[in-house]
């Protein structure tokens, strides 16, 4: 156990704090403490030092010890919380674990007190050592499965320069996107600290950077502007919002513009309430015609992008023919 520990004590009688120091100190704990008896003093304290360990009564005139767990688990949520108190029967002690509590100590049982502590520090201690394990392992497969997806990219694009017919290379050359688009996301999670989000932002400007690259696009000709205030999600959410994206943004980049027309591309993704996303594409080209029902024409790529939105991510896409062509998906995000 590490030396020096810091005690967040949340408790409304001075005396109860005394025997509970003195029982620590008799029993060779080194530690400094903080008292506190009320829900504005456990906030700013949670806000000022962070404490190791936090013991806590159950019940306190105008707070309680389950309220105190469940806000500083938000904020610390690796913090260990003893519930030590004088009324606190079998059935609540129960109740008190399950709703987290690591162990609960009677005040007229202190001795076993710092026993208790110092088996809730190194248990933290093994779960955070593990969680760090579990990360590395993890960044370690989102890693391999980003080097194995570039490389069947490779193959594809590879083989597409022993393919004569122009149909055939660029249709290996599409699947070459789709599956670079999937390897970015992995790439993104390997880079970041946080493995269940991904910046979405990033991924969609290096997606955008990759097509226009890959379709050999003049940037002098057509512009792409980004929009995204939604800043994470899940990546079980961000792998068919991707594949979607790089669609919708391939189409524009082969058919919108004809003839050497000059254009602008333009992506947006927002987050709303309740977990609603609605992310668009569009372009200022030439459009899709007016009798032409996207969802019932030859091409794959909006085949797809109906098929994803609608059974993977149970949502909707619009298409708005004004000023060019605009592709509207909106989904409620269900990924925990």
């Amino acid at each position: 156990m590490k030396k020096g520990i810091h005690i967040l004590i949340l408790e409304d009688s001075p005396t109860d704090v005394e025997l509970i120091e003195r029982h620590l100190l008799n029993d060779g704990l080194a530690f400094t403490s903080e008292r506190v008896d009320t829900k504005s003093a456990f906030i700013k304290a949670l806000k000022g030092r962070m404490p190791d360990i936090i013991l806590a009564d159950y019940s306190l005139p105008s707070f309680d010890g389950i309220s105190a767990m469940r806000y500083a688990k938000k904020i610390f949520p690796d913090i260990p919380t003893i519930i030590v108190s004088g009324t606190i029967g079998e059935e609540l002690a129960v109740e008190a674990l399950h709703k987290g509590a690591v162990d609960y100590v009677m005040k007229d049982k202190l001795s076993r007190l710092a026993p208790a502590i110092c088996r809730a520090l190194k248990e933290a201690d093994e779960k955070k050592k593990r969680k760090k394990t579990e990360e590395a392992l993890l960044k370690e497969i989102h890693h391999r499965v980003k080097n194995n997806l570039q490389v069947i990219s490779s193959l594809l694009k590879l083989q597409s320069k022993y393919v004569k017919d122009e149909r055939c290379v660029e249709i290996l050359m599409e699947s070459c996107n789709r599956i670079k688009s999937m390897a970015m996301i992995h790439e993104e999670l390997y880079r970041s600290d946080n493995l269940s989000n991904i910046d979405c932002g990033s991924f969609l400007r290096r997606l955008v950077s990759s097509l226009i690259s890959s379709y050999g696009v003049d940037s002098g000709r057509i512009s792409v502007k980004i929009e995204a205030d939604c800043h994470s999600c899940k990546i079980g959410t961000a792998i068919p919002c991707g594949l979607i994206i790089n669609e919708l943004i391939s189409n524009s980049i082969k058919h919108a513009f004809p003839k050497e027309r000059k254009g602008e591309i333009a992506v947006s993704f927002h987050k709303g309430r309740n977990n609603e996303i609605e992310f668009t594409v569009s372009d200022n080209g030439v459009g899709i015609p007016e009798g032409m029902d996207f969802k019932k024409t030859g091409s794959l790529g909006l085949h797809l992008v109906t098929i994803i939105a609608e059974d993977q991510l149970g949502g909707e896409v619009d298409l708005d023919r004004k000023g060019g062509t605009r592709f509207i998906v909106r989904f409620k995000d269900t990924e925990k």
